[in-house]
């Protein structure tokens, strides 16, 4: 009894085959294609803060408003959407 035959290398061989293909294309399209991405998204991560632990702080802008995301493994999860536009303080 034979496990390995022609035909089943000859199928893997052109599924591996596919594969490479398939991923030299997806690397050479990568940047235009995560432009449109980006591009066509209403969200926006402006930035992520650690918080200690598992918790995090992410501040989003989602379709023109700014939204502070609070979240942890135990401890749930909190949206917020902030109000006006903070301007950041001059430290002298």
């Amino acid at each position: 009894m034979d496990i390995i035959t022609l035909d089943r290398m000859l199928v893997i061989a052109g599924f591996l085959g596919i594969l490479l293909i398939l991923w030299a294309v997806a690397q050479k399209y990568r940047g235009p294609l995560s432009q449109k991405i980006k591009a066509d998204s209403p969200m926006d991560v402006q930035q992520v803060l650690s918080l200690g632990g598992d918790t995090r702080a992410i501040l989003m802008q989602v379709d023109g408003q700014r939204v502070l995301v609070v979240t942890g493994r135990k401890s749930g999860t909190s949206v917020v959407t902030l109000s006006g536009r903070a301007e950041p303080e001059s430290v002298a």
